[in-house]
């Protein structure tokens, strides 16, 4: 499995929604399975018009919430539909934190996909506290 991350750094808007579409082509080209991706500006409200839009219909795209600031915030997880079958849960934890639930025969993985703002502390260690809330 290829897993890859990247700060994309918007695709709310139209003309950023390019830099996802570049992203994605960079994904088929390198058989990237899952990728994180960091500071979306965007959140799963939407993920449907979103994934519509994509060119390529080689992935499916899952959102977290987004927090109320402009920038810097929300994740997601780019997944080539090959893994999509065995997709069963999505735990939407924060703007910053997002679980994404795989089911195969006798496994069950989580795939994580987390963003720590560098250089607010205080964000951090809210973001800790809620990971290990989250993993209790």
């Amino acid at each position: 499995m290829h897993i890859a991350a990247h700060n994309i750094d918007g695709i709310a808007s139209v003309p950023s929604i390019q830099k996802l579409h570049n992203l994605l082509e960079f994904g088929k080209e390198n058989n990237i399975d899952i990728m994180a991706i960091s500071e979306t500006n965007t959140d799963y409200r939407q993920e449907y018009f979103i994934n519509q839009d994509i060119k390529s219909k080689v992935y499916s795209i899952i959102f977290s919430e987004r927090d109320q600031k402009t920038k810097g915030s929300g994740t997601a997880l780019v997944i080539h539909n090959k893994w999509m079958k065995h997709y069963y849960s999505v735990v939407r934890i924060s703007p910053y934190i997002l679980v994404v639930k795989f089911l195969f025969i006798q496994r069950e993985i989580w795939v994580w996909s987390i963003y720590a703002a560098p250089n607010n502390q205080n964000m951090r260690k809210n973001l800790i506290d809620e990971l290990i809330i989250a993993m209790e």
